[in-house]
């Protein structure tokens, strides 16, 4: 179970990313780390809800998944969640900034997301940000 790729990703990682619920589950029980970081600085958590499997994302949340883990560029599970279309729960901060000054809403923006943007803004996120364009609040 301590086998790693040369990105550091476990086998977690991958079963997560592709949406394996009773793999993660399996490799869950057998005691593999939730919390592991791979070269990326990305989680299991990250790939899961980056490719909007849910079930997959409730079930590494439920075994104790840090919700607000920053990747390489400051990235959580909820703004790439917020960048593929999917809505990530579980008191993640909605106003996290990115490296790059991105928030979930300016990235959910960015994508076309119209209902994640909707979701986001019923969640509380900030209406500004810093990519400096178009200040979101204006368009309400």
């Amino acid at each position: 179970m301590g086998h790693v790729t040369r990105n550091g990703h476990t086998a977690l990682t991958a079963a997560s990313g592709s949406g394996h619920l009773e793999i993660v589950d399996a490799l869950l029980g057998a005691g593999a780390n939730v919390d592991h970081e791979g070269q990326d600085r990305d989680t299991a958590l990250t790939a899961a809800s980056g490719s909007g499997h849910l079930g997959t994302v409730n079930a590494l949340l439920g075994a104790g998944a840090n919700v607000d883990h920053e990747g390489q560029d400051r990235d959580t599970a909820l703004t790439v969640a917020s960048r593929s279309g999917h809505l990530l729960g579980a008191g993640a901060n909605v106003d996290h900034v990115t490296r790059y000054g991105h928030t979930s809403l300016i990235r959910a923006a960015e994508y076309g997301r119209l209902l994640t943007v909707n979701a986001l803004l019923g969640a509380g996120a900030s209406r500004s940000g810093r990519l400096g364009a178009d200040d979101l609040s204006s368009s309400s």
